[in-house]
C-alpha cells in the first residue's frame, strides 16, 4: 500500500510543480487612423509557458480568451507583450490600463497615467525574472527573428476627441545587457503631434506581425478591402501562421458618433458590457 501512496504523492507534486509560471499578451494588434475615425483590431489568444519538475521549460497555447482590448469612456487601450510572472511578479496591465482609461482626462493624459503607474512595476518585474529566469527574459526582450533587443511592453491608447482621432502609443525598451540591472526607457508617439507621420491614413502593428509587416504602406491592399476587412484578413493571416495568435478576432470602430464593436463579435466575460456592436459598417469598410 506504502508504494501506492508514495506514487500519488510524487504524481500530486508533479502537478502542482507543473503549473503556468507566466502569462503573456502575446498578440497582434492592427490600427488604422484617420483625421476622424480609428479601427482597432486584436486577436484573443493567451499563451504562457511554465516549467516542470525537471526545470523544462514549456510554451503553452491555452484555449482561454483575453481581452486585448479595453474600452472605458468611449476611448480604448491594447497591449502587446510582457504581462509578468507568478513567481517573479505578475503585472495587471489589463486593469491598470482600465483606470488610466477612466481617470485620465483625455487619450494622451491616459496614456501618461498607465506609464506613470506602470513602470517601476514593469521594471522591477522584468530584473526578477532576468535573475531567476534568464531563457525566459530573452523569451521577451530579444528577437527571434532578428537576434536583437525587441520592446518587452507596447500599448495603444486610441480616442476620438471634440472630432479628432487622437492615438498615443507607448513603447517600453531596455537600456542595458542582460548582464546588468534591468533599466526601461521610454519611448512615445502621439497623433496628432510632432512625432506622428504626416499622413491622411496612418497604419501600424504591434506584437507579431512578421508575416504581414509588408502590407502596412501597401495603399492598393487598403484600397482594396477597406480598414476592417483588411484588418481582418491580416489578423487571420496571423492566426493560420502563428500558433500564439488565434481567435476570436476582435475589431473596434471609434468615431464622433461613439465607440462599437464591428460585427461578428464574440462577447468574452472580460468586455465592456455597454459597448454594443455598430449598427452599420465603417465608413471604408467596404470597397
Amino acid at each position: 500500500m506504502k508504494p501506492i501512496i508514495n506514487m500519488f504523492r510524487i504524481i500530486c507534486l508533479f502537478v502542482l510543480l507543473s503549473i503556468p509560471v507566466s502569462i503573456f499578451g502575446q498578440t497582434t494588434i492592427i490600427f488604422r487612423r484617420t483625421s476622424t475615425d480609428i479601427i482597432l483590431g486584436a486577436d484573443s489568444r493567451q499563451t504562457g509557458v511554465w516549467v516542470d519538475p525537471l526545470g523544462e521549460r514549456h510554451e503553452t497555447v491555452t484555449s482561454n480568451s483575453m481581452c486585448k482590448i479595453i474600452v472605458a469612456k468611449k476611448r480604448a487601450f491594447s497591449f502587446a507583450g510582457y504581462t509578468g510572472t507568478t513567481e517573479v511578479g505578475r503585472v495587471d496591465i489589463e486593469d491598470i490600463g482600465r483606470k488610466a482609461l477612466i481617470d485620465g482626462t483625455g487619450v494622451e493624459n491616459a496614456a501618461n497615467l498607465f506609464t506613470t503607474r506602470v513602470f517601476q512595476e514593469v521594471e522591477a518585474s522584468l530584473e526578477n525574472l532576468r535573475r531567476t529566469d534568464i531563457v525566459s527574459y530573452r523569451d521577451v526582450t530579444i528577437s527571434k527573428t532578428t537576434k536583437r533587443i525587441k520592446p518587452p511592453l507596447s500599448v495603444f491608447f486610441v480616442g476620438v476627441e471634440n472630432g479628432i482621432a487622437k492615438v498615443a502609443v507607448r513603447t517600453f525598451k531596455v537600456l542595458n545587457p542582460e548582464t546588468e540591472v534591468v533599466q526601461l526607457a521610454l519611448d512615445w508617439v502621439n497623433c496628432p503631434g510632432r512625432e506622428c507621420p504626416n499622413k491622411n491614413t496612418i497604419t501600424a502593428f504591434n506584437g507579431h506581425y512578421n508575416q504581414i509587416k509588408k502590407y502596412r504602406d501597401d495603399e492598393t491592399f487598403w484600397k482594396q478591402n477597406g480598414s476592417v476587412g483588411g484588418i481582418r484578413q491580416l489578423l487571420e493571416i496571423m492566426i493560420k501562421s502563428d500558433p500564439k495568435v488565434g481567435g476570436p478576432i476582435d475589431i473596434l470602430h471609434l468615431g464622433k458618433d461613439g465607440v462599437c464593436w464591428v460585427e461578428p463579435k464574440t462577447r468574452k466575460d472580460c468586455d465592456e458590457p455597454e459597448i454594443e456592436v455598430c449598427k452599420s459598417p465603417p465608413m471604408d469598410s467596404r470597397r
